[in-house]
């Protein structure tokens, strides 16, 4: 063969660091954060723990009980503990202000969502949005780094069931799913768009825990799933699943990954989400990722509008990525030239532009394959694309 002609064909396709890896909370809510039972699985903290430790990260806490207008007058004190859960702050040897924390979160009560955030409730002192702005502002007074999370529970279910007994049909717990999806998810989306507006440079984020469970229920398998095996009364205190799966929403979303992939959670949560653990993160993590405001900003991740230094989502960071725009989690790279294979444009290529090659005496096209052999590409006398074997020049 007197000419070869090397032709590349160039396809078009359409953490890991971590952004979190010591987390020392304070946290202001409910039982629907901290239930007291019998056990510290039904408290989010020991969850968060337990998930932290499965991946080597650093996590601890406490909080304290109350509504949102007993927060605003902003009298911390550390309040919850779990056995298991280190303690972030020990209000006996320090004041708030010396407390060395940097992550806070806050809820809500879950019936006060008749009423606009903007709205004086009732017989309340102010609105939500005002107790909810005067409670940030001492935050960021005393703990000016803490990254600030409004944790988005689940609503009172007393309007969709009786109490007595608590025996919720599957209708009434499917329109009390699809509340939670609707309305009420909706109030709180407009509470963070007001909290946004008025305090810009808090960065404060949202983890939509209620919903992201609702949305899983109504999917198979989890759709067989009765009430009762979830919560046990219509306030509605969780059992442990229900404290696991917003405990796993809670992680991801303050430590900014994917919970880990080796952690399988015990008998106490039921069957139908320890079997499909991995999904349910997969699930959840999508959900955050595309979890934004109307100007395309992520609502749950600190300091980025992308899934945290992963902009392709093929779960390489992008320091680390060598094709950062588009996903090539196998980091292929044919030529070791530090850019994947997806993102790289080949040298000695031929560009024909609106044209014909044509070799009236070429055999065909020899190519080298990432094996290191050579192959002729060539067309046989039907017109077939054949590849041939051949010896790779000197």
């Amino acid at each position: 063969m007197n000419r070869i002609v090397s032709l590349f064909f160039l396809l078009a396709f359409s953490l890991q660091s971590k952004a979190q890896s010591s987390i020392q909370s304070h946290m202001m809510g409910h039982s629907l954060m901290d239930h007291s039972s019998s056990t510290q699985q039904t408290k989010i903290a020991y969850w968060i723990n337990q998930l932290a430790l499965e991946d080597s990260n650093v996590y601890e806490s406490a909080g304290q009980f109350g509504d949102i207008w007993q927060f605003a007058d902003f009298n911390p004190i550390s309040q919850w503990g779990s056995p298991s859960v280190p303690s972030s702050w020990d209000e006996d040897f320090e004041t708030y202000a010396e407390a060395d924390l940097n992550n806070f979160i806050f809820t809500i009560f879950n019936y006060v969502q008749d009423l606009p955030p903007d709205v004086v409730y009732y017989t309340s002192p102010s609105s939500v949005l005002t107790a909810s702005e005067r409670l940030v502002d001492s935050v960021k007074l005393y703990q000016g780094d803490n990254d600030i999370f409004i944790y988005e529970n689940w609503p009172d279910m007393g309007p969709f069931a009786d109490e007595n007994p608590f025996n919720p049909t599957t209708q009434e717990f499917d329109d009390y799913n699809a509340y939670t999806l609707g309305d009420f998810h909706d109030w709180w989306i407009d509470l963070h768009d007001l909290i946004l507006a008025s305090r810009p440079t808090y960065n404060i984020r949202m983890i939509p825990v209620g919903p992201m469970i609702a949305e899983m229920l109504g999917t198979a398998p989890y759709n067989a799933i009765h009430a009762n095996q979830l919560y046990e009364d219509n306030a509605p205190h969780g059992r442990e699943t229900i404290y696991f799966l917003a405990g796993l929403a809670t992680y991801m979303a303050i430590y900014g990954e994917k919970a880990p992939s080796t952690y399988t959670p015990p008998k106490t949560v039921l069957p139908e989400i320890v079997n499909n653990y991995t999904t349910i993160v997969d699930d959840f993590w999508d959900y955050m990722v595309a979890f934004n405001d109307d100007n395309g900003d992520n609502r749950v991740f600190v300091n980025t509008s992308n899934p945290p230094e992963d902009a392709d989502g093929d779960g390489v960071n992008d320091p680390q990525d060598n094709c950062v725009n588009i996903a090539n989690p196998n980091q292929a790279d044919y030529d070791n030239d530090g850019i994947g294979d997806l993102c790289d444009t080949p040298e000695n290529k031929v560009i024909i532009d609106q044209g014909v090659l044509y070799q009236d005496d070429a055999e065909g096209i020899l190519l080298k394959g990432r094996n290191g052999n050579c192959y002729l590409l060539y067309m046989d006398g039907n017109g077939q694309m054949i590849t041939e074997e051949r010896p790779c020049p000197e």
